[in-house]
C-alpha cells in the first residue's frame, strides 16, 4: 500500500503523472480533492468484473507489451495516513469519495472511476448519480460502497467517446434504478457484439469499433441491451433554442442523456448528469422584455432557465464539467435518453408538461381561483391568477420523473400545506413513478419555492389522449386538491395555504 499527500491543489498534477500520463487522472484527483480528500491510496490491482472484461477482449492484441498490472487508486474522505485508518474508511460508504484504475503501461489511462463530484448544494446539482459496490484488494477484504459519477477514458486505440458514454450514462441509470431490470451496463465489448463486430485475438486487423459511432448505432446498441431510447434531432435553430429544455427535464429525473455534439474537428458525445441553478429570475424576465428575439412564445417559463449550466461526464477530459446552456444549445446535434424498457414510461416529459399548462390555463380552473379568492385564502391565489391569466408574472413548470412515495412523504412533511391536503395525498393509488410537475412563479422559484404540484401517469401516451385529463391523476393549487379519479370533477376546498419547497434531487 503506497500513500501519495496532498498538501494543495497544485500538487494534483504532479500525483497524477506518478501514474498516468493523461489529464483524465489529473481532473479525477482535483475532483477528489476539492470534496476533501488528502490522500491517495495506491492499492493492488482491484477484482473488477468489468475491468477484466474489457481487457481480455479488448486488448488481447496488445496484452504482450503491457507492462504491470493496474493500478487501483483509492480515494478518502480526509487525510488518511496509515493503512488501519484506510480499511476503517472504506468499510463505511461515506468514508471513501472514489476510485481510479489506471491500465498498466504502456497506455496508462483511466480504465474505470468511480468518483464522488461535488455535493449538491444551492447552486449546483448532481441529480444522476450511480452507486457501485466493489471489492477492495488485500489481506483484509472489504467491500467498498461508492456513490458518485462513473468516468471512463477512451483508449484512442480500440474505442472512441460514443463507448464510453454508452458504459458511463448506462452506469449511472443502474445505479440509480435498480429496480428497473433487465437492462445492462453497456461494456465495449457489449456494443461491439451488439454491432456484430468479429475480434480476431492476436491480429491487429480484427473489425473494432474504433471509429466511432453514428446515432443509428448508439440506439441500436441500446435497444439490444434492454433499453428504449428516446432520441431527440436539433437540426433547426428553434429546435437548438430547446435543447436545453429537452435535457434538463431527464436529467432532473435521474437519467442522463447523451449528447453528441458538432465540433470543428468533428463529432464527439459526452454524458450530462447534473446542473447549476441560478436564483436570480433577472433573465428569465428580461429575456421577454430586453432580448424578445431570444424569447419563445411558450405561455409559460421552463424551471430550465434557472439552469445556468450542465455538468457533463467527457471522455477526453473527466468527470462534473460545466457546460453552459449558450454552449449547448449552439453545439448539440442528437441528444439520445438511455430509457429502460423496464421503466414502462410512455409519456416523454415535454408532453407531460404541455398537459399541465394546458390544464392550468383552461377556464374551469380560473373559476376554481376566482372562487377561493372570494373565500379570503390570500394573496398567493391572486399571484396565481395573474400568473395564469394577465401573464403578468408568468408560470413556472419544474417537470420530472420521480417515485410517488418521496411525492407523498413531501406533502405530508410540508407545513405549509393544510391537513387535508396532507390527507387526500395519503388516499391516492399512484403508480411507483410519476411526473411530476410544481407550479411556481419567478419571483419565489429563485428561492426554490412553488404554489402547488400537479401528478400525471407516466404509462400513458399522449397520442392515446383525447383531453389530456386522462393522465392527470393530482392537482394541489393554494387552497385546493383535485383528484379526478377519486373527487370526480369538482375539486376539494382545503382552506388557506402558503408556498412550500421545492422536492429536492
Amino acid at each position: 500500500m503506497k500513500f501519495v499527500q496532498l498538501t494543495t491543489e497544485a500538487d494534483v498534477p504532479t500525483t497524477a503523472t506518478q501514474w498516468s500520463s493523461g489529464p483524465p487522472l489529473a481532473r479525477l484527483i482535483q475532483v477528489a480533492f476539492r470534496a476533501g480528500c488528502r490522500t491517495v491510496v495506491e492499492l493492488a490491482a482491484a477484482e473488477c468484473a468489468e475491468w477484466d472484461e474489457e481487457f481480455q477482449a479488448l486488448f488481447a492484441d496488445i496484452s504482450d507489451r503491457l507492462q504491470g498490472t493496474p493500478v487501483f487508486l483509492l480515494f478518502p474522505d480526509g487525510a488518511v495516513i496509515n493503512e488501519n485508518d484506510v480499511l476503517k474508511a472504506a468499510s463505511t460508504a461515506e468514508g471513501i469519495l472514489g476510485y481510479a484504475i489506471v491500465r498498466p503501461s504502456p497506455l496508462e489511462s483511466v480504465a474505470e472511476a468511480l468518483i464522488t463530484a461535488r455535493p449538491s448544494s444551492s447552486t449546483h446539482f448532481i441529480t444522476c448519480q450511480s452507486r457501485h459496490s466493489m471489492k477492495l484488494p488485500g489481506d483484509k477484504p472489504l467491500t467498498l460502497d461508492v456513490r458518485g459519477l462513473p468516468f471512463m477514458q477512451q483508449d484512442r486505440i480500440v474505442t472512441s467517446c460514443a463507448h464510453a458514454s454508452l458504459w458511463m450514462a448506462t452506469r449511472l441509470v443502474v445505479g440509480a434504478y435498480p429496480e428497473w431490470k433487465n437492462c445492462e451496463v453497456v461494456t465495449y465489448n457489449r456494443a461491439a457484439e451488439a454491432l456484430q463486430y468479429q475480434h480476431t485475438p492476436h491480429r491487429y486487423s480484427r473489425k473494432l469499433p474504433t471509429m466511432g459511432l453514428f446515432p443509428e448505432e448508439i440506439m441500436l446498441v441500446l435497444e439490444r441491451e434492454g433499453y428504449d431510447p428516446v432520441p431527440y434531432r436539433f437540426s433547426s435553430e428553434s429546435e437548438k433554442a430547446r435543447a436545453d429544455h429537452t435535457v434538463y427535464r431527464w436529467v432532473e429525473s435521474g437519467i442522463p442523456v447523451i449528447l453528441l455534439m458538432d465540433l470543428e474537428e468533428g463529432g464527439h458525445s459526452v454524458v450530462v448528469c447534473g446542473h447549476t441553478f441560478d436564483p436570480d429570475a433577472w433573465w428569465p424576465g428580461a429575456r421577454r422584455d430586453y432580448f424578445p428575439s431570444l424569447a419563445s412564445d411558450d405561455l409559460w417559463y421552463s424551471s430550465s432557465l434557472w439552469a445556468v449550466q450542465y455538468l457533463v461526464l467527457d471522455d477526453n477530459y473527466g468527470p462534473a464539467l460545466a457546460m453552459t446552456r449558450g454552449s449547448l444549445r449552439m453545439r448539440s446535434s442528437v441528444a439520445i435518453v438511455p430509457l429502460p424498457k423496464a421503466a414502462k414510461i410512455y409519456l416523454l416529459p415535454e408532453d407531460a408538461e404541455s398537459i399541465v399548462a394546458g390544464i392550468l390555463f383552461s377556464e374551469g380552473i380560473d373559476g376554481w381561483l376566482k372562487a377561493l379568492l372570494g373565500q379570503g385564502n390570500g394573496n398567493w391565489v391572486e399571484w396565481l391568477r395573474l400568473a395564469l391569466r394577465e401573464q403578468r408574472d408568468k408560470l413556472v413548470l419544474r417537470t420530472f420523473l420521480v417515485r410517488s412515495k418521496e411525492v407523498v412523504d413531501a406533502v405530508r412533511q410540508t407545513p405549509s400545506y393544510a391537513a387535508q391536503t396532507k390527507q387526500a395525498v395519503r388516499k391516492l393509488k399512484l403508480p411507483e413513478k410519476v411526473w411530476l410537475a410544481e407550479i411556481s412563479i419567478p419571483s419565489i422559484y429563485g428561492d426554490k419555492l412553488k404554489l402547488g404540484e400537479a401528478l400525471l401517469d407516466p404509462r400513458i401516451p399522449i397520442k392515446l389522449m383525447r383531453t389530456g385529463f386522462e393522465g392527470l391523476l393530482w392537482l394541489h393549487l393554494p387552497g385546493l386538491v383535485w383528484s379526478p379519479e377519486q373527487l370526480g370533477p369538482d375539486p376539494l376546498a382545503v382552506g388557506r395555504e402558503g408556498p412550500a419547497p421545492l422536492l429536492p434531487r
